[in-house]
């Protein structure tokens, strides 16, 4: 997994080819590793643009439910993309 500091160097010079490889492929794993609602939520959200009202419609959730399952989608996402990295001994 990617550090904090690798994630914002790609983010900081997108025209990188490798860091920004780099970046897509850590997103891709830690997307690959949430569960498919919060995974498909995140797509919706944030890669369609779609509102929460229509997610949460699509979920079987009110919009505030919605907002709440995005939150803690995200969070899960973080928690895989800024994992820290084992220390070599």
């Amino acid at each position: 997994m990617l550090d904090a500091q690798a994630i914002k160097a790609a983010q900081a010079m997108p025209e990188e080819p490798e860091a920004r490889a780099e970046l897509v492929d850590a997103l891709r794993v830690a997307l690959g590793r949430l569960d498919a609602t919060d995974r498909q939520l995140l797509v919706w959200r944030f890669v369609e643009g779609e509102a929460l009202r229509e997610i949460g419609r699509r979920i079987g959730l009110r919009k505030s439910g919605a907002e709440v399952r995005a939150a803690r989608a995200r969070k899960r996402l973080r928690r895989l993309l800024f994992r820290p990295r084992m220390k070599d001994h």
